[in-house]
């Protein structure tokens, strides 16, 4: 309807103050969030302030906040990601969903939604595009070498036909995991600007809750000195 605004428009224009906090981002992230244009909620005005970040070593997970690294965590998966550690590193995988357990609050955020998990598997539609681009360069032989032979395939890609992961496979994994680990939550984000949005706004509600009740085991006392909520 005409007026409306879309989700990310609601969510670009919170309003509020400073994190207090310091984001730790784990050095082994390939593509990480930069948490540019944040803002708290919170009735206090409509300052744009900054996020700090550090690049450090996690044990576990690929975001955590400074000082609490072993109680919250949140592991990143994109949807190519999601896809291959479930095809090659299940194990290594399951063994940090296991120490995420352990944790006060532990998220797995997917930058997917479940339309886009259930439907062409990220390595086969990765060739895709690539058969695409060579129709439309002219290249009819090797988009027909795709569909030939396994050796003639292997000539065209350079590597012998990939083994695909079910998308079935992939739900089945999931609510497995979701049942053997329910301390660990799952977040399906449709897009990456929302899914670094969840996982700013997951850090940013423990961290606020944990100085909540520090406050509130505080009062009456003197003495105790809390930062800037």
């Amino acid at each position: 309807m005409a007026g409306e605004k879309t989700l990310e428009e609601i969510f670009l224009n919170e309003t509020g103050t400073r994190f207090s906090a310091t984001i730790i981002i784990d050095v082994q992230e390939k593509l990480p969030f930069t948490f540019d244009g944040f803002t708290m909620r919170a009735n206090r005005g409509s300052r744009l302030k900054g996020v700090y970040t550090v690049t450090r070593s996690l044990k576990t997970g690929d975001y955590s906040l400074e000082g609490f690294e072993n109680d919250v965590a949140i592991e990143r998966k994109s949807l190519t990601d999601l896809y291959s550690t479930l095809k090659h590193r299940r194990e290594q995988f399951e063994n940090e969903l296991s120490r995420l357990s352990a944790m006060k609050f532990a998220a797995v955020v997917v930058e997917a939604d479940w339309r886009q998990i259930l439907g062409l598997w990220p390595e086969y539609y990765e060739r895709l595009v690539m058969m695409i681009n060579r129709l439309l360069e002219g290249r009819i032989g090797q988009v027909l070498g795709f569909f030939n032979a396994d050796k003639e395939t292997e000539k065209v890609w350079g590597e012998k036909p990939p083994r695909y992961l079910s998308p079935v496979t992939v739900h089945r994994c999931i609510i497995a995991y979701q049942e053997r680990f329910p301390r660990v939550h799952w977040w399906f984000c449709p897009e990456r600007w929302f899914a670094e949005r969840t996982t700013f706004r997951l850090l940013e509600r423990f961290w606020r809750d944990h100085y909540r009740s520090q406050e509130e085991h505080c009062t009456g006392r003197t003495g105790c000195l809390l930062p800037g909520m």
